[in-house]
């Protein structure tokens, strides 16, 4: 039975998601229909993501003018691609010039007007540009990285100089000098670039067997590229094994003498995570300051489904222990997160690659990374899953059968929290509309085809029943401490509902429930995006014959219309962390698919 008793897990939840101010979610539904995804908001600061047409900021917020008025207009194909990254105040526009088989250019701007060259690239590697975002490094140097198939490209965003260091050709020159030191011992270095905490990869390894002795380790001082200030020198410690900072010095100096001792050795050098990916790698994104790639293994020329990741852009490491890959037929690594908290809706043309802890028996076969099919995952024609990775690894829910259905939501509930017990909905539960996770709480979304029955749930404890409705989309509305659901009733109508901690078992048709502003829509078969930020802002956008028509909040200025009949698709939105802007690109006709621009509106005028 359902229970309408209060309980205290909702308000744990509510004050979770009340705590959450840096956390905002965001959906997607990719224009290609092959897959939508619904994920927190993980990505580094300023850093823009690439799926085919689709592209998304997370963060960064766009200076553009307050009105919906077109900033960046593109007339031809001969302008291919728009990215857009922010460093401080500043947002940076990038477009990439096709040159119509020769070599390619990717352009800046600063005011979506005046453009200049800031790299060169050919045309086939344009054709696998993954992103391009902007980092603060030291001394508040902000830089462009651009990732593509077989180069990688950094420039500084502020002056569009090339940034980066080479690695060095050959490895120290080891020799004996000083006393303190007993055992085998192999030495590398590095050239480094201080004004933006650049590293190279590291060099060859150089050996030397010491009996109380000490070792002067000599560099080249002409290697490294321009931008080389510093170098790095790393050794092992007696008999080797991993490699370790010994000291960091100008490049102009030639020589160290090194008799550190094995105790004192603190700082680790992560060999796998240094330099660029290697040519023909699939380059995934960057996350926590690096670039993640499945490519090559370490001296090996065969393609794997592993996950790597380089140290392009600051040091330090990052366990891919659990991850989870996923893309369709056609193109099968779009899309990943190596972190707990993530969470993929996957239809059945998604083809998975599975890495981490597998304590079901149902992805044992995963085990390792491996690509995933229709016929091993059990998924039907009419079947819809969910991806989780979760602190304890990663794990699959799909919906082929009733059985299937209770065994894997008891599962997936397992190990975070108490069991769900969904014995009464068994038959019914047959399709996840979405999963938000908030630090601690999954809330997943369960819809019913028989009788239209939406289940709301907590981390195994279930919150709600929402009867007679289709639920689109889940919101945290951490600002009124309240959970928000957009429904469409009976009456095709678009509404939201607040789901209050004193209401369980809601019928959309027969309650009424108080919110900021109930409004009706014609029509909302084409949602394409929404997004609430931490202050509350609400943004929803959809076609309605065919005209794009973006919402900024429920209670002001809603909802606002870019009157265009030139339009066939919202391509992607992109909001400000403040709050305070959206930025909207949008495709043409298909007599111009190429076509792209750019819309800016304000959205809270303070």
């Amino acid at each position: 039975m359902i229970d309408d008793k209060k309980d205290s897990s909702l308000d744990e939840l509510l004050k979770a998601i009340k705590g959450r101010q840096d956390n905002d979610v965001v959906f997607n539904r990719f224009t290609e229909g092959w897959i939508a995804s619904v994920q927190p908001d993980l990505m580094p600061e300023g850093s823009l993501r690439v799926c085919r047409d689709l592209c998304f900021n997370e963060h960064g917020a766009l200076s553009v003018p307050l009105e919906p008025t077109e900033v960046v207009g593109l007339t031809s194909s001969f302008y291919r691609a728009f990215f857009i990254a922010e460093a401080g105040s500043t947002t940076y526009y990038y477009r990439h010039v096709d040159n119509d088989g020769t070599d390619d250019k990717l352009q800046g701007s600063t005011d979506g007007v005046s453009w200049s060259d800031v790299v060169t690239l050919t045309s086939n590697e344009w054709e696998a540009v993954s992103y391009i975002s902007c980092q603060a490094e030291a001394a508040a140097n902000f830089y462009t990285y651009i990732a593509c198939s077989s180069a990688t490209k950094k420039i500084l965003a502020t002056t569009a100089s090339p940034i980066g260091c080479t690695k060095p050709a050959a490895g120290p020159t080891v020799a004996v000098q000083g006393v303190g030191l007993t055992g085998v011992y192999k030495y590398v270095y590095t050239y480094y670039d201080s004004a933006v905490g650049d590293e190279s990869e590291e060099s060859d390894e150089s050996t030397i067997t010491l009996t109380n002795q000490g070792c002067r380790v000599t560099i080249n001082t002409g290697g490294g590229g321009s931008n080389a200030d510093q170098v790095k020198i790393y050794r092992t410690i007696a008999g080797g094994g991993s490699l370790y900072l010994v000291t960091t010095q100008a490049k102009s100096t030639a020589t160290y003498d090194d008799t550190t001792a094995d105790a004192d050795l603190e700082t680790y050098l992560d060999t796998k995570a240094i330099g660029a990916p290697p040519t023909g790698a699939t380059i995934l994104g960057n996350y926590l300051g690096r670039c993640w790639y499945l490519g090559f293994p370490a001296g090996g020329s065969v393609r794997t489904n592993k996950l790597y990741y380089s140290r392009l852009l600051k040091p330090g490491t990052v366990s891919v222990d659990s991850y989870v890959l996923v893309g369709n037929k056609e193109i099968p690594l779009t899309g990943f997160k190596p972190v707990f908290g993530t969470a993929f809706v996957f239809n059945r043309d998604t083809v998975y690659y599975l890495e981490g802890s597998t304590p079901n028996d149902f992805d044992a076969k995963e085990t390792g990374s491996s690509v995933g099919t229709e016929a091993t995952h059990s998924i039907d024609a009419n079947s819809m899953g969910v991806f989780f990775v979760s602190r304890d690894g990663v794990y699959v829910h799909t919906n082929a059968g009733a059985s299937r259905i209770s065994e894997q939501i008891n599962w997936v509930f397992s190990s975070v929290g108490d069991n769900l017990t969904p014995t009464i909905y068994k038959p019914y539960l047959n399709r996840c509309k979405g999963v938000i996770w908030d630090d601690q709480y999954w809330l997943i979304l369960w819809t019913s085809s028989t009788e239209r029955i939406t289940l709301v749930y907590d981390i195994g404890k279930k919150i709600w029943r929402i009867r007679s409705v289709d639920l689109y989309c889940l919101f945290n509305d951490r600002t009124n401490d309240r959970l928000l659901v957009g429904v469409k009733n009976d009456t095709d109508d678009f509404r939201v509902h607040s789901l209050e901690a004193s209401t369980r078992d809601i019928d959309i048709n027969l309650s009424p429930y108080v919110i900021t502003r109930e409004t009706s829509f014609p029509d909302l078969s084409w949602l394409e995006r929404y997004r609430v930020d931490a202050k509350g802002t609400w943004v929803l956008t959809f076609l309605v014959d065919d005209v794009p028509v973006f919402c900024t909040r429920w209670d002001t200025n809603f909802p606002t219309t870019l009157a265009r009949k030139d339009v066939n698709e919202i391509r992607s939105i992109v909001h400000g962390a403040s709050g305070r802007r959206l930025s909207i690109r949008i495709g043409a006709v298909d007599a111009r698919p190429l076509d792209t621009r750019f819309y800016g509106v304000e959205l809270l005028k303070r």
